[in-house]
C-alpha cells in the first residue's frame, strides 16, 4: 500500500507582503471586527427599531468605525515601529476587551491612573483563565501573525502623496456618510 506524504509546512517559511495601506486596511479591519463586541451589541441593543433599521445602522457605524481606524492605522504604519507597535496595541486591545466585557466599565483617564497605582496583589486578583485566553487568542495570534508580515514601502514622498491621498478620500466618504 502506498502511503501519501503532505508536505510539511514550516511557520517560519510562511510570510505575506504587504503594501503600507494594505496592512493598515487589514489591520484596522481586525480592529474593529474582534476588538468591538461591546461596541456591537450597544448598537443591536437599541429598541424601538427593526431589526432592518438595527442591521443597517450596524453597518454604518461598522464602517464609520472602520473608516475612522484606518484612518489613524495608515499613519502609524511606519518602516521599523509599526509591526512591534501593532503588537503591543493588539495586546492592549485584547486587556481593554476583557475589562469592559467582564466587568462592565469604560475605560477613561481615572481608570489608567488606577492601572498605574494597581499593586502586584490587585493584579493577581484580577488574573483569570478567562483573561489568559483573551490574550492568547486576542493577543497572541494576532502577534504571531503580525511577525510573518513584511510590509513595504513606497519612497518617503510618494508614501506621504498616497497617504495624504488616502486621508483625503476617508474624510470625504465619513462627509458623504
Amino acid at each position: 500500500m502506498k502511503t501519501i506524504s503532505l508536505p510539511h509546512i514550516h511557520y517560519s517559511k510562511i510570510v505575506w507582503h504587504l503594501q503600507s495601506w494594505q496592512a493598515a486596511l487589514i489591520f484596522s479591519a481586525v480592529a474593529v471586527l474582534f476588538y468591538n463586541p461591546n461596541f456591537f451589541s450597544a448598537v443591536l441593543s437599541v429598541e424601538y427599531i427593526s431589526f432592518w433599521q438595527k442591521l443597517a445602522m450596524l453597518v454604518e457605524q461598522g464602517v464609520l468605525l472602520w473608516l475612522a481606524t484606518y484612518l489613524v492605522f495608515s499613519w502609524l504604519i511606519i518602516p521599523w515601529l509599526a509591526k512591534p507597535l501593532f503588537i503591543i496595541l493588539f495586546f492592549g486591545a485584547a486587556l481593554t476587551d476583557y475589562f469592559m466585557s467582564t466587568y462592565g466599565i469604560v475605560i477613561h483617564a481615572a481608570m489608567i491612573q488606577n492601572l498605574v497605582e494597581t499593586d502586584t496583589a490587585e493584579v493577581m486578583d484580577l488574573v483569570s483563565a478567562r483573561l489568559v485566553l483573551y490574550l492568547l487568542i486576542l493577543g497572541l495570534v494576532p502577534a504571531l501573525l503580525i511577525s510573518r508580515i513584511q510590509i513595504s514601502y513606497l519612497s518617503l514622498p510618494r508614501e506621504l502623496w498616497s497617504r495624504i491621498k488616502i486621508t483625503g478620500l476617508v474624510l470625504l466618504l465619513v462627509a458623504l456618510s
